[in-house]
């Protein structure tokens, strides 16, 4: 099992709907494995979405 995912909606829709002020700079992936960097919410209250990779132990 290779845990990958994929993050199919757009800019548009991720700034909808986690409340951003700006549309993150993003393009859907629908192959996204473990080790590579996708959006992440860091909190709450319109915090800018970063780019982040699950370290390699966690499961």
């Amino acid at each position: 099992m290779c845990g990958r995912f994929s993050l199919g909606a757009d800019a548009g829709t991720l700034a909808a709907q986690f409340d951003l002020f700006e549309a993150p700079a993003w393009t859907p992936r629908y192959n996204i494995a473990p080790t590579q960097e996708v959006l992440t919410v860091l909190g709450e209250y319109a915090l800018p979405l970063e780019e982040r990779a699950w370290p390699s132990g966690v499961r």
